[in-house]
């Protein structure tokens, strides 16, 4: 039996604090209901039910979840609710440490899982050099698989590789020209090469793409700041701030980009927020100084 777990956030909303654990069998929701979920309970009719089919492999690949709405075993209504691996893959990564990773770069590829564990471990333990020689060999034995050379292209950006990388990002949106991480990772080895125009076309396709990705953003701010735009990169640093709130980069090289722009209150107040997140960031008393200064 569940143990009662108290303050527990609810998993459709995390914002909604529940009352207790959620076990195999859900309590029945409040009146009036509190989320989206809870709101769908009080549509069944008697003898009716919610059942999810998926994500899970082999049958969905993990990609895809059914809510089925059942009476007894007539299927009334089938809701397919799709994007779980790649979306909480991005995700999950950016909290989660390498050990904890393994499962994601296992599950990017499934025709190749190994070798995108291997290359992982093998960064983990400093051994990038080891990494690329099984990489190549890879895309040699494998080269019509598009996964393939966007791990070559990572490898070769870690290995400071960044004109080679950028050439197997290239091959690899050959073969897969919508794809997020793809158009993300050509735009990392463009700004290693300083070509800030292109990485700003490039980053702003990736946003395109996935309208909440966060990293995106904040690079595609750092590339038009760079590119002497620092009107247009305000807008690109504050949607990476409302992505990911947590991130103190974005605050604090937001803030530098409002002094070089004569608007110190929006700096300070920057300030202000970065230093709740992090006072002890080494950065921040540069940035005070220069306030001070201002």
């Amino acid at each position: 039996m569940a143990t009662s777990i108290r303050g527990r956030a609810s998993a459709d909303d995390p914002r909604v604090i529940l009352d207790e654990q959620i076990g195999v069998f859900e309590p029945i929701p409040p009146y009036p209901p509190r989320t989206e979920r809870e709101g769908e309970f009080y549509t069944l009719g008697d003898g009716e039910m919610f059942i999810n089919i998926g994500p899970q492999h082999p049958s969905t690949h993990g990609v895809l979840r059914i809510m089925m709405e059942l009476d007894g075993e007539t299927v009334l209504r089938a809701k397919p609710i799709i994007g779980y691996l790649h979306t909480g893959m991005e995700k999950q990564a950016e909290y989660k440490t390498y050990t904890q990773s393994i499962p994601q770069t296992d599950r990017m590829d499934y025709l190749s899982p190994m070798s995108n564990n291997l290359a992982l471990c093998l960064h983990k333990l400093g051994r990038p050099a080891d990494a690329l020689p099984l990489v190549t060999r890879l895309v040699q034995e494998h080269p019509d698989f598009a996964e393939t050379w966007l791990l070559l292209g990572r490898t070769q950006y870690l290995q400071n590789q960044p004109g080679a990388a950028e050439q197997s990002f290239r091959r690899f949106l050959q073969m897969d020209s919508e794809s997020v991480n793809g158009h993300f990772q050509l735009g990392m080895s463009l700004l290693a090469q300083k070509r800030y125009p292109e990485a700003v076309a490039t980053f702003r396709h990736a946003t395109s793409l996935k309208r909440d990705f966060g990293p995106a953003f904040f690079n595609l701010g750092f590339a038009l700041a760079k590119s002497g735009q620092e009107r247009e990169a305000i807008p690109a640093f504050q949607e990476a701030i409302r992505h990911n709130p947590e991130i103190i980069d974005s605050y604090i090289l937001l803030a530098d980009l409002h002094l070089q722009l004569g608007e110190k209150p929006a700096a300070a107040e920057l300030a202000k927020l970065a230093e709740r997140l992090n006072p002890n960031d080494p950065r921040l008393p540069t940035l005070r100084r220069k306030l001070e200064q201002k």
